[in-house]
């Protein structure tokens, strides 16, 4: 600026503003939308999907943003942020403490949360059975069947089952399937899923049962065979071989089984993972942020979320939908999305001038001090009280200086 001889504010001046005016005039604009969403929830049984974000790539995270939606208006009923100071520096608790808060939060306004689906965080799951039974806890199936599919790549990592690399997408896609068509009876799920221990052994009829793709002849029995829709484009498993066994420990490990309970709703949070890639926008990992400007600057992300959510598909001059073309690296395939109408941001100008406004309203001087909010964690990581400045100035020493005589 001073090489163009172009005026501008400080940067003391500049977080001013931003505490004093523009973080509030968000808050304010994200507090009506709130309001009116809980009003709409009213009477309603709701049925909520949550997932976390951590601020920064890997295990240094300081801040975990929890947001929580409505399953099927796609509505987001509330968002916390939670420091990794307010949870003892341990940063497995972030996620289990957002959500405690946003249920508590959503309770204490009347909305009658009858589900809560999440991914298989082994925290909340115990947080959900001892605090909050009454409501019915899900696993989100999208992340399920990928945690699926992990375990099935780690085995066909070893040589002995390199058989079992070709079948990864499919039963994973399976195990999706069997979430979607149990009738919320995981039993029927447990039967769904462990038919494709016999259907990668190329058996489609067994005594108590069938594979779900194949039709039995007309008047026939299993005994008589069947008529496989589709040929297996991947070589069927030997039964009885290390490939196949090593499946059946993954389907069989009691762990695993455990966990059907929670998918038999067929839920999913994917909506949420494309706020998350919203929010990236606005909040980059790899910029820090204050704890007032992080949590400004994802409710930004939400309220563009909200505002935009139900965008209709764009269409030509003769009313044909418009459609784009889509790459897929991981699958190495092509799809189409339909192309949405182009956002408008029409809030925009009324959370300027609210910030304006509040600037016009303002009788206090810029140059006074910018107090610390009370939900604001304390200012270090620090555990014990910091020593006067002058102090440590003292006892401060260098391996570089000369021995004291």
């Amino acid at each position: 600026m001073d090489s163009m001889n172009l005026g501008c504010v400080s940067k003391s001046t500049h977080y001013k503003i931003q505490s004093f005016h523009c973080v509030p005039a968000i808050q304010k604009k994200w507090q009506e939308m709130q309001r009116d969403i809980l009003s709409s929830m009213i009477r309603k049984e709701v049925v909520l999907i949550g997932d976390g974000r951590n601020d920064s790539p890997g295990h240094s995270a300081q801040y975990c943003t929890y947001t929580v939606m409505e399953h099927t208006t796609h509505d987001i009923l509330h968002q916390v942020v939670v420091d990794k100071r307010e949870t003892e520096l341990k940063l497995p608790n972030m996620e289990r403490e957002a959500l405690r808060r946003v249920l508590n939060n959503l309770l204490s306004n009347d909305v009658n949360v009858v589900e809560v689906v999440t991914d298989a965080h082994i925290q909340i799951q115990a947080m959900m059975k001892k605090d909050y039974h009454r409501i019915k806890h899900s696993f989100d199936t999208w992340h399920g069947s990928k945690n699926y599919g992990k375990k099935i790549t780690e085995a066909a990592s070893l040589k002995r089952n390199a058989q079992l690399l070709p079948w990864t997408q499919h039963l994973t896609n399976h195990f999706w399937w069997a979430s979607s068509n149990c009738r919320k009876d995981w039993r029927v799920f447990e039967k769904m899923v462990r038919s494709s221990l016999h259907h990668v052994t190329d058996e489609h009829v067994w005594a108590t049962g069938n594979c779900g793709h194949v039709k039995l002849r007309t008047g026939g029995t299993p005994a008589e065979g069947v008529e496989v829709e589709a040929a297996e484009e991947r070589p069927y498993l030997e039964a009885g071989s290390k490939p196949a066994l090593a499946l059946e420990d993954i389907i069989s490990n009691p762990r695993f089984v455990k966990t059907f309970p929670y998918y038999v709703n067929f839920r999913h949070t994917g909506i949420l993972e494309s706020l998350h890639n919203k929010i990236l926008m606005y909040a980059s990992k790899r910029q820090s942020y204050s704890y007032e400007g992080y949590k400004a600057r994802n409710l930004l992300a939400v309220i563009d979320h909200q505002h935009h959510k139900d965008l209709p598909q764009k269409c030509d001059k003769n009313g044909e939908p418009l459609w784009h073309k889509q790459y897929n690296k991981r699958t190495s395939s092509w799809s189409v999305e339909p192309t949405k109408v182009p956002k408008d941001y029409s809030y925009i100008p009324d959370v300027l001038c609210t910030i304006i406004q509040s600037r016009l309203d303002d009788t206090l001087p810029m140059s006074r001090k910018v107090t610390v909010k009370e939900d604001n964690p304390a200012p270090t990581i620090a555990k014990v009280t910091a020593p006067p400045k002058e102090e440590l100035v003292e006892r401060q020493t260098s391996r570089f200086d000369p021995p004291k005589e």
